[in-house]
């Protein structure tokens, strides 16, 4: 799922709350946020003191991204997304990783086979 002008995706599906994710692909997007964010952290931490009110900005973009990776999760145990948040009780996310989802198709879409070529699709 994208959202689409024309020919083109305005906002690439990874960023979107739509869809399912298994525990491994669950995993590898939380190490790549978190890097990602770490090194726009980073970058806005070297500019001028002038410009240091921009340091929430990378950490309300991490929120968003594990509510969104919290929500894909959740569609492959067939529950709604609008539980995410629970991934910020301590321990929750390690739960997200380990228990399996549904092995077939659910109302939130195909079940996902193999890691890689799905990092980035769902």
């Amino acid at each position: 799922c994208q959202v689409q002008s024309g020919d083109k995706a305005i906002i690439p599906a990874y960023f979107l709350p739509f869809g399912r994710i298994n525990g491994s692909i669950f995993f590898f997007r939380n190490i790549i946020n978190f890097l990602c964010i770490f090194l726009i952290a980073a970058f806005i931490g070297s500019l001028p003191e002038s410009a240091q009110i921009l340091n929430f900005i990378p950490i309300v973009i991490w929120l968003y991204l594990i509510i969104v990776t919290a929500s894909k999760r959740l569609h492959d145990w067939n529950i709604t997304g609008w539980l995410s948040p629970i991934v910020f009780i301590p321990f929750v996310a390690l739960l997200f990783w380990l228990i399996p989802g549904n092995k077939t198709s659910n109302r939130f879409g195909e079940k996902l086979n193999g890691v890689w070529r799905n990092l980035f699709k769902a």
